[in-house]
């Protein structure tokens, strides 16, 4: 009988290790909060199932609620948002004066929070590029060259 429960108490380490190795791993990945959301349950989680490997658990749970992400991955996606764009370009082109987009990124609290400078600057380019597509566009349509 102590032959078998050494054998369990064995596997429980080897599967808590690549249980912590796993999570560690997910949390070396993580970019949005969701994805640290799920990592922090799941060490939870194991730290409840584990009772000897609960320290290790709770420290990767830790781990995860200091990890600063980047200005990216705050909840936003990575993806081409063309009606975002629209919106930030408009409020660009909406000042009266010429301002550079570093200015602008300075002035608006918001557009600092949610975009840095590279980003805000494909984002402004990216939008000014596609108008002036649209305005080609329409005037071939017309018959105007």
């Amino acid at each position: 009988m102590k032959m078998n429960e050494q054998m369990r108490i064995a596997v429980e380490g080897m599967d808590a290790n690549l249980a912590a190795r796993a999570l560690k791993e997910r949390l070396a990945k993580a970019r949005t909060k969701d994805e640290l959301t799920s990592i922090e349950d799941a060490a939870f989680f194991y730290a409840a199932k584990w009772k000897d490997h609960k320290e290790r658990f709770l420290q990767i749970a830790t781990d995860v609620s200091n990890k600063q992400l980047s200005p990216n991955a705050a909840g936003r996606k990575p993806e081409y948002d063309a009606r975002e764009d629209a919106r930030v370009f408009d409020l660009y082109q909406s000042y009266p004066e010429r301002i550079s987009i570093e200015d602008f990124r300075e002035e608006n609290g918001p557009i600092k929070n949610a975009y840095t400078l590279s980003e805000l600057r494909k984002l402004i380019d990216r939008e000014r590029k596609r108008r002036a597509g649209a305005i080609q566009k329409r005037r071939r349509s017309k018959g105007c060259q």
